[in-house]
Order: C-alpha cells, then structure tokens, then sequence
C-alpha cells in the first residue's frame, strides 16, 4: 500500500519504486546469439568499488542490470518455488449425533471477498436437508447433504448439477468434505484469487434445546498446492508493460496475445537482490531498488545463479539457493 509520505516527497517516491524482472532459463555467457532468456553474471570494479551486474537475453535484444555494488546490497533472498505454493482449504463437516426425523438440517457457507476486495463483501449459500426415516445414519445423511449442496451450487454462472465454480463437495465415511477449487485465471485480464469461505453448521431440535449439529474441521489440501506460476506470469506482464510493451490488449477481445517467457504451468524459484544506489551531491541519500530473478523449477537453475553470483562478488553474499533465506552479505574488502 501506499504510504502518503511517499506523496509528500515525490523525488524520493519516484526513484524508490524501483525494481528489475528478468525470467531466466539458461546462465551463460550472453550474446546476440543467446537463447532468450540467458542470463550472465559480471562485475565492474574492484575493491569497495567493486559492482555485479548481469547482461541478460530479452525477447527484443541483449540489455544489462543496473551497477549493484556489493558494499551496498543490504539483502538477498531467495524463495523456493514449494514456499510459494498455496494449499486449498478443506473444511470437514461431521454431524454430532444420528440425524433426527423430522428436522431441518441448514448447512450455511459464507464466502467472503466475492464480489470485491472487502470482507463486507460477503455472499451466503444455504443447503438443507430435512430428514425422513430414510435417512436413519450419519452416512445417509452425508450423503443427501452433498447432494443438497450440489443442487444450491447448480445455479451459480457456469454451474451443473454435478460441478461448480468455486467449491467441490464429496462424502467421507460419516463426513462432509468441503475443498477450495482453483479458480479462473486470464493473463492480463483475471489473477487467479483465493475463495475464501466459512462452513457453519445451524440449530437444530433434539427434544430438548435448540443445538448446533454439526461440528467442522478446517483443514489444507497439501496434496494439491497450487503452485506460484501464474502469480510469477502477472508479475511479468506487469513488468513488461513497463519495460516497453505498453499497447497490448488494446481493441481487445480482436487482439494479438503477447508471448512472454513465463510457463503458467510451470512454478518458479525466486531470487531478490535488495540494494541501495548512492549518487552525489543533493541526491546522496539511499535510493533502494530490487532485482527480481525468477526461474522454473523444472529448470534447477537457481544453485547455478547463486554460485555465479558468490563467485562474481568474491564472498558468499547467498548462502544457498534451499527454501527461503534472507542473508545480510559479507563485505567483499
């Protein structure tokens, strides 16, 4: 978010919102003839005026990094691809006692953020089930609930009866199992958004009070992540647009797409060069900037490009490329 400091002194907000992208597939030395997307690592200087640089292979040619002297890079961080990667939401509904004949059981999911930003922003979907002598087990019921929620979720946009948009349903053992589903993602047009979304079970009759029946468990579907590459292709597409590709998308739908480096499918290792450029004079002041690496996964680039940049600096300003680290570097001397 913004800061209203940073309008007050439009100098300094102009030259902080500095930041370099560059998608990676191959670290090599860097020429016209290069594939797209090479990367080298350079150095420029010696001693405590000693800067790295990379020389980089564009989609529209050979273009090279800010200086980034080494005394002056105040961190590196480099993320796993596996860090990034969101687990969807699974909330278990399990019913306390035996479904009693006779009552209305309400099962109410709160989605919130639906149709804006806000958790104002709130729609709510009901499912019921009223109970009959047929349904006479915690299993029977299970299964008509999914089946009652199903049929509510039919008449979402784009819903069946046996799929919809935002929330799968499926029974296990005496259980309700309620998942998060991917959503919809356009480069350019739509990110792709969490759902996010409450289970809560109402009140019911027992002969006695007035009872909640039913408990949930959440819950996060590991085995499912999603992982960060379409997150890393809006990042890309933001940062292109910049870099020159700024009439893309115009008479839209009766465009040409834009081909970038970035694979959607894909899911990426990231590494951030967090460094401050000192000028002279009345701009003496830190001026902080950020490169931002990034590199698939499938690739295993990233102890490659750790490994050039220690060497270039002359001292292990990353330590290694496992997880997520965020490191102060060594002084080069």
């Amino acid at each position: 978010m913004f800061n209203l400091n940073f309008y007050i002194k439009m100098a300094v907000f102009s030259v902080n919102q500095n930041r370099q992208f560059y998608v990676v597939k191959a670290v090599d030395t860097v020429t016209d003839a290069a594939a797209e997307g090479t990367i080298e690592v350079d150095t420029f200087g010696e001693g405590k005026e000693k800067c790295i640089f990379f020389k980089y292979k564009s989609p529209g040619g050979v273009i090279k990094s800010d200086y980034i002297p080494v005394e002056l890079i105040e961190y590196v961080k480099v993320v796993g691809a596996d860090s990034m990667a969101v687990a969807p939401k699974i909330s278990t509904v399990s019913i306390t006692d035996n479904p009693i004949v006779g009552q209305d059981y309400i099962l109410r999911i709160t989605f919130r953020q639906f149709y804006g930003m806000s958790d104002e922003d709130v729609y709510i979907k009901d499912a019921a089930v009223h109970v009959t002598s047929a349904i006479s087990s915690k299993a029977l019921f299970a299964s008509a609930m999914v089946d009652a929620l199903k049929k509510a979720f039919s008449r979402e946009i784009g819903a069946t009866i046996n799929d919809n948009p935002y929330l799968d349903f499926a029974v296990s053992g005496n259980d309700i199992v309620i998942t998060e589903k991917p959503q919809d993602w356009t480069l350019g047009i739509g990110a792709q958004e969490r759902v996010y979304f409450d289970v809560q079970p109402t009140t019911i009759y027992d002969g006695t009070d007035d009872v909640i029946w039913g408990t949930v468990v959440d819950s996060a579907d590991t085995a499912h992540k999603i992982g960060n590459g379409k997150k890393i292709a809006d990042l890309e597409y933001f940062f292109m647009g910049d870099r020159g590709d700024q009439y893309r998308m115009q008479g839209w739908p009766n465009y040409i797409p834009t081909k970038y480096l970035v694979d959607p499918t894909e899911d990426y290792d990231v590494l951030e060069i967090h460094y401050s450029f000192v000028d002279t004079g009345v701009n003496s002041y830190k001026s902080e900037k950020d490169i931002t690496i990034v590199s698939s996964e499938n690739d295993d680039l990233t102890d490659t490009l750790v490994s050039a940049i220690n060497t270039a600096a002359g001292s292990s300003i990353i330590a290694s490329a496992g997880g997520e680290e965020e490191l102060n570097p060594a002084s080069p001397g």
